[in-house]
């Protein structure tokens, strides 16, 4: 018995296996017709071409792509935000905070009143458990927004690791109050009483 159950567990893990290589195929696939249909398109002599395709690559976890298409708009474009802005997310994304901090730092410098500019770098903030830089950002990302929930709910967060459990919890209740859905687990995990 000992034995079917073990070869069960090898012919399941080994079609289990084939299937995501099948889909990693299929996937591959799909994100190269979508970059031809693209390319066809649309013009590549603007950045924004180049914002565009870095944004398709990004979505289809091809960072490296993206960050090329990315350097090539800073590049054509070092004073437009919007360029660093849309590669730091892909550094984001690929877990490079640091030169996504630099980013979004200089996003913030040619265009002042980014508000996601100020939420995203502390999010990379929060992932290097630095929470009270994390915190500042956030709370210049509510007064430049302050009708968005994400930073809110962001900064709430921040406050419940630096253990700060009433103010973390008040900024989920404002986050949901102003339609942030992802606060509502986390009210229901770290605030509710027991």
């Amino acid at each position: 018995m000992k034995n079917v159950t073990l070869l069960l567990t090898l012919i399941i893990g080994f079609f289990a296996t084939a299937q995501n290589v099948k889909n990693q195929k299929n996937f591959d696939k799909k994100y190269h017709k979508e970059i031809a249909r693209f390319n066809k398109k649309n013009d590549s002599v603007s950045y924004k071409f180049y914002l565009n395709r870095g944004a398709l690559s990004c979505a289809y976890a091809r960072y490296f792509e993206a960050l090329r298409d990315y350097d090539k708009a800073v590049e054509m474009q070092p004073a437009n935000g919007d360029c660093y802005y849309e590669r730091g997310i892909t550094k984001m994304d690929a877990d490079l905070l640091d030169t996504a901090i630099e980013d979004y730092t200089k996003a913030i410098e040619l265009k002042p009143g980014m508000a996601g500019a100020y939420n995203n770098r502390g999010i990379c903030y929060y992932r290097k458990e630095e929470y009270a830089t994390a915190i500042a950002d956030y709370n210049k990302a509510i007064e430049l927004d302050p009708k968005s929930g994400l930073p809110y709910n962001n900064r709430g967060m921040a406050k419940l690791r630096s253990g700060l459990a009433d103010d973390g919890c008040q900024d989920l209740h404002i986050a949901l109050a102003l339609g942030d859905k992802n606060s509502q687990k986390a009210i229901s995990k770290f605030c509710t009483k027991k």
